[in-house]
């Protein structure tokens, strides 16, 4: 539940421009956009790379940057998280469904969702 009030309070903080305590559907199309962009330049940079896809070894990486460690296990399973065709890789496709409605393009708050989430993708 916090995370979901978290969700809509962020986006309501930042395109309420009339501040009427509500989000137009014009206001929350820029809101996916705005996000969407950040959500490419945060894959892109942990796409070391360069090849399109996250794979285990590159989710090691980032969160060893972000000053965590886990092993290669814990790594394949978080891909599994996003990873719709099974392919122990994550597409950008992949990464914006599993993240769109994170409210967060921080790198930092991505990881702590991604590591602590238990979302289905099938429910998304």
């Amino acid at each position: 539940f916090s995370m979901l009030f978290c969700f809509f309070q962020r986006i309501l903080d930042k395109y309420d421009h009339d501040r009427d305590g509500e989000v137009n559907f014009a206001d929350f199309v820029a809101y996916v956009k705005e996000h969407e962009k950040s959500l490419k330049l945060s894959f892109e940079k942990l796409d070391h790379n360069r090849d399109g896809f996250l794979d285990a070894d590159e989710i090691v990486i980032a969160f060893k940057n972000m000053g965590v460690n886990i092993d290669r296990v814990e790594a394949k399973r978080l891909v599994t998280r996003m990873d719709r065709d099974e392919t122990l890789l994550i597409n950008y496709d992949e990464w914006r469904a599993f993240l769109l409605f994170n409210p967060s393009s921080d790198i930092r708050d991505i990881i702590h969702f991604w590591r602590h989430a238990n979302v289905s993708l099938s429910l998304i």
